[in-house]
């Protein structure tokens, strides 16, 4: 587990973007009893990703796998039933 202020250094991110992403929901930072960011290996793989795309000019709303209006599934089910019909 890595503090913010070592994961900003290490990813050469600020931590105002750091926080900024959690609000946006692109991470679920756990936080010890102090109330302190304590970030997992995968976050910080997940931070590497959304540095990349931000790299490339992919807008933060565009990072996340689903639009936040679309329900978890819906689009599973969408391609599920529109592939029943090429058959």
């Amino acid at each position: 587990m890595m503090r913010i202020n070592e994961v900003a250094e290490q990813l050469g991110l600020s931590q105002r973007a750091l926080k900024y992403y959690e609000k946006e929901g692109l991470l679920e930072v756990r936080r010890d009893e102090n109330g302190y960011r304590n970030y997992s290996a995968q976050d910080l793989e997940r931070l590497k990703k959304i540095s990349l795309y931000r790299k490339l000019g992919i807008a933060i709303k565009d990072t996340t796998s689903r639009p936040p209006s679309q329900p978890r599934g819906r689009r599973e089910e969408e391609n599920a039933y529109s592939s029943t019909e090429r058959v």
